[in-house]
């Protein structure tokens, strides 16, 4: 839901004209502990034409993520947060390195699991199945490439949560 003057808000309407250094401070409800989806389902109006970026920020992992690209996936906490996440239109607020870092991570699945990074060293993953139970904790990689053991091949879902050594968090979907 969206927030405006401390309302919770299911639609909200913004004044035009458009203004692309809006923001929009969203709050989530969290039922139970686990892994989450914030993605945009249909757009209209001035949102209809694609070229118009949507940015969600993730305040409590610094990180900034296109929703015109991919939905977004994070671990929530049973509870309400209403400072956790922010609409943005623009990428002003994001520096060219942090656009980068995410477009640049490459997860391959084929008879291993491997995460290639580009730019920067890998510092942990954490790997999630559907029911948001953590599997598997890889600590202190310090690469840019590192192939995940441990883990048995069985065509299922699996949710990565990698951090990189500059404190940047990019979250992936994987079947392995």
């Amino acid at each position: 839901y969206s927030i405006a003057e401390s309302q919770e808000l299911i639609i909200q309407g913004r004044s035009l004209p458009f203004n692309q250094n809006d923001e929009v401070t969203l709050g989530v409800s969290i039922p139970q502990n686990g892994i989450y989806t914030i993605a945009i389902s249909s757009t209209d109006g001035l949102f209809a034409d694609a070229s118009q970026d949507i940015y969600l920020e993730d305040k409590q992992l610094g990180v900034f993520h296109n929703l015109r690209t991919a939905p977004y996936t994070f671990t929530g906490a049973i509870g309400r947060d209403e400072n956790r996440f922010v609409l943005l239109y623009n990428s002003s607020r994001l520096s060219q390195d942090d656009v980068t870092l995410v477009n640049n991570l490459t997860v391959v699945s084929n008879e291993n699991l491997t995460i290639y990074s580009s730019m920067e060293s890998i510092n942990t993953i954490e790997v999630y199945d559907l029911l948001g139970r953590k599997v598997e904790t890889y600590n202190n990689i310090d690469s840019t490439e590192f192939m995940l053991n441990n883990l048995t091949k069985n065509n299922t879902t699996l949710l990565l949560k990698i951090r990189l050594n500059n404190g940047v968090v990019v979250n992936k979907k994987v079947i392995f």
